[in-house]
């Protein structure tokens, strides 16, 4: 079955590397990111510089991170 693709917005560019992606992987990228640099805690996401500017916001809750990205992308 064919996948969308979107267009990824500058602020996640530098975590996704690519200007367009499927939804998964944005989404795989970015839950990476906040893996890999200890960005979580209680389930909720602490943001950083980089998500900060993706986002405009300092938390995300992780159950609303895919309705955030789906908003931002």
């Amino acid at each position: 079955f064919p996948l969308n693709y979107y267009s990824v917005s500058d602020g996640l560019q530098p975590i996704v590397g690519k200007s367009c992606e499927c939804f998964a992987k944005i989404i795989e990228s970015i839950s990476n990111y906040i893996s890999s640099n200890g960005l979580i805690e209680n389930n909720i996401v602490k943001c950083d510089e980089v998500l900060r500017n993706a986002f405009n916001t300092d938390t995300i809750h992780l159950n609303q991170l895919p309705f955030i990205v789906r908003y931002n992308i």
